[in-house]
């Protein structure tokens, strides 16, 4: 009975020991970032230990921690300490001590027999690595970038397909770009097989705000997975390919004067006239969700995207989905983006065609969407 009392009187020890070291941590770093975040000189040993002893304390708590409250707490703690986005004395030196303790923490979670408590932990790593916001870190997004987890994979290229990282990305110099290229080469090999929506919204969305060319034609690949899903008619969470209208709207204004236009008008057209396809077609056969994603894309094109490109302000597109009139809507989307017997606006403006027919005639209307699969009778088996 005295040994386990004494036991227990350890373990309250050391778990109160614990408490007040992390307390102190806290409040040194609190009192050195408020003299120092700013600063652009680098930091002495000093300086950068009390950082280090800060970040490496908080992430013992963290693999310490079993309710999700807390470990969302110390992750709000962390990411709430980091240097502002320009490079500074401190913002360098948090950055590279939560890369460095990022990694072996990600090497000692992995080492879990537990997989639940495992991916608890390696989905709040990464997402503590992504709301960083940090170029700094991106090296460490590739190390999960592979994941089996698609959370943890959506959050890997979420670190580093994010607005204030693709700036950092776009500002690196030809010289200093070995990064900038492992990301490149990283994101390629997932966009192969990578069939998740929102991922490919991700990447989507990195390629279109990226300045280097050799990223351009990812925007092509995903706008093209998603075409084929549509044709097989395996696509799924249809709201992400607002998003990619958008993107390829902001394309085709750049690229108008330019040969290379065609390849990002014909992708837009054939994108949102399966788009429109799709819910005429599947107006008995989708479920709810799908049709309201479907809804909403084809309203929010004609408002943003084709008054962009058409000037058009008549919300006509919208009142024939509110009349759920498809014979209307379909005769909208035909003076938009052509039929067989003529060409649309969108083409006469934008100088484009859907191919060539067999005579070498340019083709004037998108390819229609092939028919639903049948569903499969009932066997009984």
């Amino acid at each position: 009975m005295l040994k386990k009392a004494l036991l227990t009187v350890c373990v309250v020890v050391l778990l109160i020991a614990g408490s007040i070291a992390d307390a102190a941590s806290t409040d040194q770093i609190d009192d050195f970032r408020a003299k120092a975040l700013n600063a652009a000189r680098a930091l002495t040993d000093s300086e950068a230990q009390i950082i280090e002893n800060f970040i490496s304390s908080s992430f013992d708590e963290m693999l310490n921690s079993f309710e999700i409250s807390e470990i969302l707490a110390i992750k709000t703690s962390i990411v709430s300490r980091k240097g502002p986005s320009k490079p500074t004395g401190y913002s360098n030196a948090y950055n590279k001590f939560l890369e460095k303790n990022l990694r072996s923490v990600a090497g000692e979670i992995n080492a879990l027999e537990s997989s639940s408590r495992k991916n608890q932990l390696l989905v709040n790593l990464i997402v503590l690595a992504a709301e960083t916001k940090s170029y700094d870190l991106a090296d460490f997004a590739l190390t999960m970038i592979d994941s089996d987890n698609v959370v943890v994979r959506y959050w890997a290229v979420k670190c580093i397909a994010n607005k204030t990282v693709i700036a950092q990305f776009n500002s690196v110099s030809e010289s200093d770009n070995e990064l900038n290229n492992a990301i490149i080469a990283a994101f390629d090999k997932l966009l192969d097989a990578e069939s998740s929506p929102e991922i490919l919204g991700l990447l989507a969305t990195f390629a279109a705000q990226s300045t280097d060319s050799m990223v351009e034609d990812m925007l092509i690949k995903v706008v093209d997975k998603r075409i084929k899903k549509y044709e097989d008619w395996t696509v799924k969470n249809e709201f992400v390919d607002s998003n990619l209208l958008k993107r390829l709207t902001d394309k085709m204004i750049a690229y108008k004067t330019s040969a290379a236009n065609a390849r990002w008008s014909m992708r837009f057209a054939q994108l949102y006239s399966y788009i429109v396809q799709r819910y005429i077609a599947g107006a008995d056969i989708l479920d709810e969700a799908s049709l309201e994603y479907l809804k909403s894309a084809i309203a929010e094109a004609e408002n943003s995207s084709f008054a962009k490109l058409l000037g058009r302000t008549q919300p006509v597109i919208k009142k024939a989905l509110e009349k759920k009139d498809p014979g209307q809507l379909k005769k909208e989307i035909d003076s938009l983006l052509g039929s067989a017997s003529r060409q649309g606006r969108l083409a006469y403006e934008f100088k484009y065609d859907y191919g060539k027919n067999s005579s070498g005639q340019s083709i004037t209307a998108p390819k229609k969407l092939p028919a639903p699969p049948s569903p499969q009778a009932d066997t009984g088996v």
